[in-house]
């Protein structure tokens, strides 16, 4: 009796140990599976972080946008100091091509921006992003003038860190000091820009952009994209009234953003290029639009009035693709009705509609609903009853089939709906038709 008790104490010692056990294995998964949690969403934040700044450069938040992101990400504490800004720009030197691809992108890349983020205080810059092998930051200043010095500074130590550790050249370009980050975009601009110069002014070089430019800001050109999409969409449309509009609205807008005749070009030349494109993609030849290509460039450049120019696009090439376009569209949609109407023929004994149709023909039902509308002056519906009111015709006139048969075939639940129908369209019963037209031998 006492050996039972005393083994019960120790099975009950040896099952709380296991007990204990599995609730500390437990917790301390739990606080793996947190940390790993922890590590992901940091990960998470800072390629958020990195797309908004790449973002930021290239323009596409407004003011408000700029003040939520900073606050989001924490940034507000940064900037809140600030008095004036530039964008640095960083590239790789050609000199070291080759040293550069024996190496891991990613990790010459990588070290690059820790060299940078540890050669300046975290309270003078936003973090670094790479857009396009090209690295970008956000430099800040206290005060609102004279900072040139502090900027060679900073410049020259990243230079000389990353020489000494990572034994390559790197060149930089600094933009012109800006108060608000909304203008970050032209910065980014003006960083690129002085960074073309290195190739008169040789590698390992610090390349202001007031050297290059005058210490004017340079212009951005904000090329109308988004009504060149709306007239590419009426011009594969076949949309002549929509498309002639678009075009003129295309026109004032490139005029009205461009501060130089070279700007104009540039934008007329690039218009020239996407409808070029668009014909090529599209399968037409240049002798289906009535042009030779050599010849366009040259006809576009003698122009020099945006009427002119207007006009010239529309005759030479608008218009013409518009025709061919309409000539395509105008046979697609006869070819889908006869496809339609063959699916009629062939199927009109069985309980078809037209969702069938479509997924037959792998197009959309309510476009296929309009295209037949259209060719046929008759929905689907209509067209269908028609052609099997013809059928019941024939087998009235030629066949022994009763009329309570032919509804049946004819897909007619009831065939009172049957003769009800008939005696709509024709004035006269199935049963008054088939004495009147039957053919007797």
């Amino acid at each position: 009796m006492l050996i039972w008790k005393k083994d019960g104490q120790t099975r009950k010692k040896i099952k709380k140990k296991n007990e204990l056990e599995i609730i500390e294995a437990h917790i301390n998964e739990l606080f793996s599976s947190n940390s790993s949690l922890e590590l992901e969403l940091r990960e998470h934040t800072q390629q958020l972080k990195s797309l908004f700044l790449t973002r930021l450069f290239t323009g596409h938040y407004k003011t408000n946008e700029i003040k939520d992101n900073l606050q989001y990400f924490q940034l507000e504490d940064v900037t809140k100091n600030w008095r004036e800004m530039v964008i640095c720009t960083l590239t790789v030197d050609n000199d070291n091509k080759q040293k550069w691809e024996s190496f891991d992108h990613e990790k010459m890349s990588f070290a690059i921006k820790n060299i940078v983020e540890e050669t300046v205080e975290k309270t003078k810059r936003f973090p670094v992003v790479w857009i396009d092998q090209i690295m970008v930051m956000v430099l800040g200043f206290e005060k609102q003038s004279n900072n040139e010095d502090l900027v060679y500074d900073v410049t020259e130590k990243i230079q000389m860190n990353i020489s000494q550790l990572l034994k390559i050249s790197v060149s930089i370009g600094i933009s012109l000091p800006f108060t608000e980050l909304k203008e970050a975009k032209r910065g980014y601009k003006e960083g690129i820009e002085a960074l073309k110069h290195r190739m008169q002014l040789g590698h390992g070089v610090i390349v202001h952009f007031s050297t290059v430019n005058s210490g004017k800001h340079t212009v951005l050109f904000d090329y109308p994209k988004r009504t060149e999409e709306e007239l590419v969409e009426a011009i594969k449309l076949a949309d002549e009234e929509k498309a002639a509009p678009l075009l003129s609205e295309w026109m004032s807008k490139a005029f009205k953003n461009t501060q130089s005749p070279k700007e104009y070009q540039v934008a007329m030349m690039r218009l020239l290029n996407n409808l070029l494109i668009i014909k090529q993609e599209s399968g037409i030849s240049f002798q289906q639009i009535d042009v030779q290509h050599s010849s366009l460039y040259e006809e576009l450049l003698d122009f020099h009035t945006k009427e002119q120019i207007e006009q010239w696009f529309k005759d030479r090439l608008i218009t013409p693709l518009i025709r061919v376009f309409h000539d395509r569209r105008e046979s697609q949609f006869q070819n889908l009705s006869e496809k339609m109407i063959d699916l009629i023929q062939k199927n009109y004994d069985q309980d078809i509609t037209l969702e069938e149709c479509a997924a037959q023909l792998h197009y959309n039902a309510n476009y296929l609903s309009s295209v037949f509308k259209q060719e046929t002056n008759y929905t689907f519906t209509e067209y269908l009853s028609m052609y099997r009111f013809t059928i019941a015709k024939q087998w009235l006139m030629e066949t022994n089939m009763t009329v309570k048969e032919i509804a049946g075939r004819l897909q007619y639940k009831n065939p009172q709906n049957f003769i009800r129908s008939f005696k709509k369209q024709e004035h006269m019963t199935p049963g008054q038709y088939r004495e009147k037209y039957k053919k007797t031998p």
